[in-house]
């Protein structure tokens, strides 16, 4: 046998799982790159199964949680409260710097009778964006509502 033809078999030896590992790798990069962009695709609508599926392509995204979270509270048909909830923290876990998630959390808490938890996600967005009118508005009404007169009346002179 010649030296040449033992280099060309070593050479197809090595080249098939060459060949596929770099498949592999392409095809797990691929999916890596476009998990984010499927969820958007998929997000075509703002109903329930459509966000489930969203989430199901990327749950780091906050504005899937946020977007589900906003689904279920203001839902007329069936309004879930505690799944609200449980979207708007999941939200808030990964981007906890969102003033109106804050707020729409403070609103769920509030329908569910927890005006603790509402006072403090409020306080919490009144923090974030002191200088946000819609917000002061939203917080100096929350407290007339639940007599909290000195912190609603410096919420609405801002």
């Amino acid at each position: 046998m010649k030296l040449n033809e033992l280099d060309g078999r070593r050479s197809s030896f090595f080249s098939a799982p060459i060949t596929v590992l770099a498949g592999l790798a392409y095809i797990v990069l691929l999916w890596l790159l476009l998990q984010p962009f499927l969820g958007w695709i998929v997000l075509s609508t703002t109903e329930g199964d459509s966000l489930k599926s969203a989430l199901h392509f990327d749950r780091s995204n906050p504005a899937y949680h946020y977007f589900l979270a906003r689904h279920y509270h203001l839902n007329i048909n069936r309004p879930d409260m505690d799944m609200a909830v449980e979207h708007y923290r999941r939200a808030l876990a990964i981007s906890p710097l969102q003033p109106g998630a804050w707020i729409d959390i403070s609103k769920a808490y509030q329908a569910k009778g927890q005006n603790t938890e509402a006072e403090y996600a409020l306080e919490r967005a009144v923090r974030i964006s002191p200088n946000n009118p819609e917000l002061m508005w939203e917080a100096g009404t929350f407290w007339l509502i639940n007599n909290a007169l000195d912190k609603a009346a410096t919420s609405l002179r801002q």
